[in-house]
């Protein structure tokens, strides 16, 4: 699925990039979604801009209206860090997690949400904790 169930702006949220809103994210950055993919995932030559505009699509796709997604970018992305260290819901690892969904579908993401006590979900099943101890891999 081209869909993510995070963990973040304080519930579990639906992240999802379709068609109309990869097209939205395309026009927004003059830029194709393989080239913005390849910026975010590279965790380095990313803009703040390909960041904010990700997630703003992604809760659109995931159900939200603009004027809410508005709302909860300009709460939960603007003003605040990028990536800090321990943060699961941070602006980059969120952004990167909902361009993963849609380029590589869910089955091929990896073990983000359910090895650290369910960040990220497949869509429709419950967040639960693991049993299994975190993974030492960040995101």
């Amino acid at each position: 699925s081209a869909e993510v169930s995070l963990l973040w702006a304080g519930e579990e949220r639906l992240f999802a990039l379709k068609g109309k809103q990869i097209e939205g994210l395309e026009n927004d950055l003059n830029e194709g979604i393989g080239n913005i993919c390849y910026k975010v995932f590279s965790r380095v030559d990313f803009k703040f801009r390909q960041l904010r505009q990700t997630i703003y699509w992604g809760l659109i796709g995931g159900g939200l209206n603009a004027t809410e997604a508005t709302k909860l970018v300009i709460q939960y992305v603007d003003g605040c860090p990028i990536d800090a260290k321990d943060d699961q819901a941070s602006t980059l690892k969120t952004a990167s997690a909902i361009l993963k969904a849609v380029y590589f579908g869910w089955e091929a993401l990896p073990v983000l949400g359910e090895a650290q006590a369910g960040v990220a979900t497949r869509p429709n099943e419950p967040t639960s904790a693991s049993s299994e101890p975190p993974s030492s891999a960040q995101e």
